[in-house]
């Protein structure tokens, strides 16, 4: 029981000294979308993974929008052509902040004064720049561009449409998005 008791006040004492969100969301303002392509995967094979794993990047980009993180270390996995270690890194951590962004886990915390970053790698820095390319088989790659174009049609994008609209409206100057009302309202009378 003590072990309990430990574990609770434990929690207890770090969800009171995290820092609680202030005041209504907002919009971060403009963000030019083209910096991170916009969320679209330059590389295939970093396409073909967002694909099998149905990663939610708006999940991602309303957390830079509404509650201000700081993404710009992750504009590389979006705009780089190429697939490393770093790479696969960098989309890891997108996709654990996505994950837990959709399930609400910070909805109530300040999430600016985060800094997410990718594992530094330090000396061995070179590493994380093995081309990982390398060791897919060329064959494979018609079976990587069917996912991805399945994905797209899941999605409601179409193949090749780089004018994806799903993140527009969450970084425009415009406060009468509908689209997140009831996710990023004050009103506090629709618990989760």
């Amino acid at each position: 029981m003590k072990l309990a008791s430990m574990l609770i006040s434990a929690l207890a004492a770090v969800a009171s000294a995290a820092p609680a969100a202030t005041g209504s969301l907002e919009k971060r303002g403009r963000m030019d979308l083209g910096e991170f392509n916009n969320f679209d995967f330059a590389n295939e094979k970093l396409q073909y993974f967002d694909a099998i794993n149905k990663l939610d990047l708006e999940a991602f980009a309303k957390l830079s929008a509404f509650k201000k993180l700081d993404i710009s270390d992750f504009k590389r996995v979006f705009v780089r052509d190429e697939l490393d270690i770093n790479a696969l890194l960098q989309l890891q951590v997108v996709a654990v902040v996505s994950q837990l962004a959709d399930v609400g886990l910070f909805d109530d915390f300040d999430v600016a004064v985060i800094k997410i970053k990718t594992l530094d790698l330090g000396l061995l820095s070179d590493i994380g720049r093995f081309d990982i390319d390398s060791l897919i088989d060329d064959s494979r790659v018609p079976l990587l561009k069917d996912a991805i174009r399945e994905n797209g049609r899941k999605n409601g994008r179409k193949d090749n449409d780089k004018s994806d609209e799903r993140f527009k409206d969450i970084f425009s100057d415009d406060k009468s998005d509908e689209r997140f009302k009831d996710v990023f309202s004050d009103d506090k009378s629709d618990e989760r």
